[in-house]
């Protein structure tokens, strides 16, 4: 291949031949793939041995996201059980015993006042503890879902709760909403969306109504804090139209600014130097003046753009003097 290539490259041989002649051969050995090779064929699988309780085969196999040991076939009326290989396993030196115990999770290990069990397990984010319908702690790195203690995780169980109680610091269970304490502070959450706490205000004496105006005034979840949406445009019914919404909506303390200075641009006439009389005010939108200056970064880039150009080596043409056409070079 690389010697047809080389004959490409000085014209002694044409491209499309040898492209034929190449995808010709893949084709075939494709198509021989297709019909005669099946995915038990390419699979990594070890056969480990049989289950002595449920008299099913126990196999170990490379997934998409690792290794895994199986219990049972796709074959059978119940469906296989998987578990996931632990950290420090290879399928290569597994043997039966250790894939056995792979099995064993999720661990029951007691229950709850409440009736619900206490089960340990391993999730998508790891080894957690589930103690009720939807209560989770995390298990740390030092424990062990498969040897973990009942004591250990009646521990995690207590610090669990006792971190989220100081997490809640009001609660009005029938409107759904709760004030809590975040990772950036105290704010207002009903599930839906989120509300910052007023600045100065004791989060703890917050009443219903004022949480269920906060989160009313609150974006969306997904758009920024303070993100104004824009009002829906009207027909003709002599309500306001966009613009107008826009202008009598509450601004950012920017947009504010921005504005007046605009304003003030418009305001303040400007003399024409030809007849000493005031000329039309400028008629400039909202924007427009943060849009007259650009920003120090642009200048910048502009600023080292130019040098790269003045600093870089002329071209031929532009050394000989040829600065026409393209045909005046080659004369």
């Amino acid at each position: 291949m690389e010697d047809e290539l080389d004959n490409i490259s000085r014209g002694e041989e044409d491209w499309v031949p040898v492209l034929e002649r190449f995808w010709e051969t893949l084709k075939r050995q494709i198509d021989d793939v297709a019909e005669n090779v099946t995915r038990q064929d390419v699979a990594q699988v070890r056969e480990l041995g049989v289950d002595a309780v449920s008299g099913r085969p126990v196999s170990v196999r490379y997934g998409r996201y690792g290794a895994f040991v199986q219990l049972g076939t796709r074959e059978d009326v119940e469906k296989p059980k998987f578990a996931s290989l632990r950290p420090h396993q290879r399928m290569d030196d597994l043997v039966l015993a250790d894939a056995l115990e792979l099995f064993k999770l999720p661990r029951t290990l007691g229950t709850m006042e409440d009736g619900h069990a206490i089960k340990v397990a391993i999730g998508r984010f790891g080894p957690y503890v589930q103690f009720g319908a939807k209560k989770y702690a995390s298990l740390k790195p030092e424990d062990d879902p498969y040897t973990i203690t009942p004591e250990r995780v009646q521990e995690l169980i207590r610090e669990k709760i006792v971190t989220e109680a100081n997490r809640i610091i009001r609660e009005f269970p029938d409107a759904g909403i709760q004030v809590l304490n975040g990772r950036y502070g105290p704010y207002i959450t009903d599930g839906k969306k989120n509300g910052k706490v007023p600045k100065g205000r004791e989060p703890l004496s917050l009443t219903l109504e004022e949480c269920q105006a906060i989160l009313a005034a609150a974006p969306a979840k997904g758009s920024r804090w303070g993100r104004r949406q824009p009002a829906a445009r009207t027909t003709e019914g002599g309500a306001a139209t966009n613009g107008e919404a826009q202008a009598a909506a509450p601004r950012s303390p920017r947009r504010a600014k921005a504005a007046r200075k605009v304003a003030r641009t418009v305001a303040t006439p400007r003399m024409s130097p030809e007849t000493a009389t005031p000329s039309a005010p400028k008629v400039a939108r909202a924007g427009s003046a943060r849009r007259a200056k650009p920003p120090a970064k642009a200048v910048r880039k502009a600023a080292t753009r130019k040098a790269a150009r003045t600093a870089a080596p002329k071209s031929v043409g532009t050394a000989l003097g040829t600065h026409g056409k393209s045909g005046t070079a080659r004369k």
